[in-house]
C-alpha cells in the first residue's frame, strides 16, 4: 500500500538509503521490528534485512478484489451470496480463494462523528504513565488546570459541550501541551476521546501570525481526514487557526499554489503528492501526529511511507513533536514506535482494561449458520427494537449480502456496508444508520474502527474476528469492533455466535485469556436473553 514517497531527491519526502523499490526499513524482521534504539545516522534508513513491505501486503496474502456477485449464490438484491460457508455440522469451513476476495480490510474511521460531551473516567489507575519523571505532570481534573488559552477552553464548551476530561485527557494533556513539548505514544479505550487529546495540543501550540503549516495529522483513511478537521475546526472556532485535509485536493490542484494553513490533515498518499508539487512546506513544522498509529506503523500497510515522512520531517526541523494515538499497540507496533520516537513519554492501558468493562461480553452457541439467523431473528433483534441501534459484524461480503436480505424479507429496517461499495454509497448508508432511518447495520471490517454513533446498545459478531491467514483470532478486530458500543464510557452489549464445535468456540476462548475477561454463555432462550440484558444495563423491570 506503498504511496510512493520515494522517486527523485527533490520529487517529494524521499527514499532513505538502502530502501529498496516498494521495501521497508530493512532491519525489521517479519516476525517483529527489532529492538534497541535506532542511532541518529540510520534513523530512517533501514536496518538490514525485511521483506513484506511491498505494495501487496503480507507474502501470501492476496489483494481485496470487490464483487458484486457470486455464480451459483443466492439472488437477493443486494448482489448474490454463495453458499454460506457451514457444513451440515456446524464448523466453519476453510474458505478457498474466492471467499478470500469476500474479505473486507478495515475502512478505518468511516463515518467518525464529532464527538459530545464527555464524562470524567474516574478509573485513573487503568492508565500507566512512562518517561522522563520531570517530564510526568499531575493529570489535571479539570480543564482549568491545564493552562490553555481561553480561545482553546471557549471551543471545548461552547463548540464541542464538554465539562471535564477524559482520564486519557486528563494524562495526556498536561504532557504534550507543556515545554519542551515531548513526544508520546498514547493508547486507551475506543471512545475516550483521544482525537481531542492532540487537537487540544495542536491548538494550543499554532502561531497563527505565522501563516505556515504547523501542524499535521496523518491518518489512513479520507472518512477519517474529513471527520478529524471538523473536529479542529469546531474546536478551534475561536483560535483563528487555519485548517485543510487532503479530501479538498481539487481544490488545491486548482489554485496549484502554497498551502498556507496552518493545520493539515491527511493520507499518506495524497500528502505525498502535494509535497512534490511544491505545494506542501514542511520548515515551520511543530507537531505531527499519527492517528491509528498502530495501522500507520504496519508492516505491509504505511510503515515505509510513515518512517520516510518523518525522516524527511526531520530533516528540516529542528524540533518535532511526535504524537502517536491508537486503541491497540501490538507488541512489534510498540517497538517500532520506540525506535521511531526515542525519548518519548509513554500512555499505555493493560490489556485487560482493553476490553472496554462497562460493555457486557457474552457467547451464544449455534449448530449451525442458520441457528445464528435464527438468534438474530428471534431472540436479539426483538430486543434491539427496544434498546436503540445495534451492528452485526461478519467476515465476508457475501454473508452480509445473504444476512441482509433475510432480515430485510422479515420486515426489519436493515441497511449493510462492506468493502465493493463506493464512498458515496457507504456515506449513504451511514447516514441513514445515523440518523435512525435503519435501525440495525450488518457490516464487514470496513466499518471495524472509530465508527461513533451514540445510540448504538448492541454489538453482534456474526463470525468471529480472524487474522489474515484465517487461523488466529484477531485481537486488534476484536476490541475495534465490540468498542462500537458503550461510547465514552456508556453501557452497551457485545454477542459472540459462535459455531458449536468449530474453531470459532477455539478462537474465542482464546480472546477472552487475551483480555482477561469472562465471556459467558448464554442460553438460547426468550427468557435468558431478557436476563442477561438486564443485567447489561439496557432494559428497565
Amino acid at each position: 500500500m506503498s504511496h510512493g514517497w520515494g522517486g527523485a531527491p527533490d520529487d517529494g519526502w524521499g527514499r532513505p538509503p538502502g530502501v529498496r523499490n516498494g521495501g521497508g526499513p530493512t532491519g525489521l524482521a517479519r516476525s517483529g521490528y527489532g529492538s534497541g534504539p535506532i542511532s541518529d545516522g540510520s534513523l530512517f534508513g533501514p536496518p538490514p534485512g525485511i521483506a513484506g513491505f511491498s505494495d501487496g501486503g503480507p507474502p501470501g496474502v492476496k489483494p481485496m478484489v470487490s464483487s458484486l456477485s457470486d455464480p451459483g449464490g443466492h439472488s437477493n438484491g443486494f448482489g448474490r451470496a454463495p453458499g454460506i460457508g457451514f457444513h451440515n455440522s456446524g464448523s466453519v469451513r476453510h474458505p478457498d480463494s474466492r471467499e478470500r476476495e469476500e474479505l473486507d480490510e478495515p475502512d478505518r474511521d468511516l463515518g467518525k462523528r464529532v464527538q459530545g460531551q464527555r464524562q470524567l473516567n474516574d478509573a485513573y489507575d487503568e492508565i500507566r504513565v512512562e518517561g522522563d519523571i520531570e517530564q510526568l505532570y499531575t493529570s489535571a481534573l479539570t480543564f482549568e488546570d491545564m493552562g490553555l488559552s481561553e480561545d482553546v477552553k471557549k471551543g471545548l464548551y461552547c463548540k464541542m459541550n464538554f465539562e471535564r476530561p477524559s482520564a486519557i485527557q486528563a494524562k495526556t494533556i498536561p504532557l504534550i501541551c507543556t515545554p519542551p513539548y515531548n513526544s508520546l505514544v498514547a493508547q486507551a479505550q475506543n471512545g475516550c476521546g483521544k482525537t481531542t487529546c492532540f487537537a487540544i495540543c495542536i491548538l494550543h501550540r499554532i502561531d497563527t501570525s505565522q501563516h505556515k503549516p504547523q501542524a499535521i495529522v496523518v491518518v489512513p483513511t479520507r472518512e477519517l481526514a474529513i471527520q478529524n478537521e471538523i473536529v479542529l475546526q469546531r474546536m478551534g472556532e475561536y483560535c483563528k487557526v487555519t485548517t485543510i485535509s487532503t479530501s479538498q485536493t481539487d481544490e488545491v490542484h486548482r489554485k496549484a499554489e502554497v498551502i498556507d494553513r496552518h493545520v493539515i490533515v491527511g493520507t499518506h498518499g495524497s500528502l505525498a503528492i502535494w509535497r512534490r508539487r511544491r505545494w506542501l512546506i514542511l520548515n515551520f513544522l511543530k507537531v505531527l501526529v499519527l492517528d491509528e498509529a498502530d495501522e500507520m506503523l504496519k508492516a505491509g500497510s504505511f510503515a515505509d511511507d510513515t518512517y520516510r515522512m518523518i525522516k524527511e520531517v526531520k530533516g528540516v526541523v529542528a524540533k518535532l513533536q511526535i504524537l502517536m494515538f491508537s486503541a491497540t499497540y501490538p507488541p512489534q507496533i510498540k517497538a517500532f514506535a520506540d525506535r521511531l520516537c526515542p525519548g518519548a513519554n509513554k500512555v499505555y492501558v493493560p490489556t485487560q482494561e482493553l476490553s472496554l468493562d462497562k460493555i457486557k461480553q457474552y457467547r451464544v452457541y449455534c449448530a449451525s449458520f442458520q441457528d445464528k439467523i435464527f438468534v438474530l431473528q428471534h431472540l436479539l433483534f426483538p430486543q434491539c427494537e427496544k434498546l436503540g441501534a445495534a451492528i452485526i459484524f461478519v467476515r465476508y461480503r457475501h454473508t452480509a449480502r445473504y444476512v441482509h436480505k433475510v432480515l430485510t424479507d422479515d420486515g426489519y429496517k436493515v441497511t449493510a456496508i462492506s468493502g465493493e461499495m463506493s464512498f458515496a454509497e457507504r456515506d449513504e448508508v451511514i447516514e441513514e444508520f445515523r440518523n435512525g432511518v435503519t435501525t440495525f447495520l450488518i457490516a464487514t471490517d470496513v466499518l471495524s474502527r472509530g465508527f461513533d454513533v451514540e445510540n448504538v446498545t448492541l454489538v453482534v459478531n456474526f463470525d468471529i474476528p480472524v487474522e489474515k491467514d484465517m487461523t488466529s483470532p484477531s485481537m486488534e478486530s476484536y476490541i475495534h469492533r465490540v468498542g462500537r458500543t458503550g461510547r465514552f464510557r456508556r453501557r452497551g452489549a457485545a454477542f459472540n455466535l459462535v459455531a458449536l464445535g468449530s474453531e470459532e468456540e477455539h478462537r474465542l476462548d482464546q480472546i477472552a485469556r487475551y483480555f482477561e475477561r469472562n465471556i459467558p454463555e448464554v442460553p438460547t432462550e426468550e427468557e435468558a436473553f431478557t436476563k442477561v440484558l438486564k443485567e447489561a444495563g439496557l432494559t428497565e423491570g
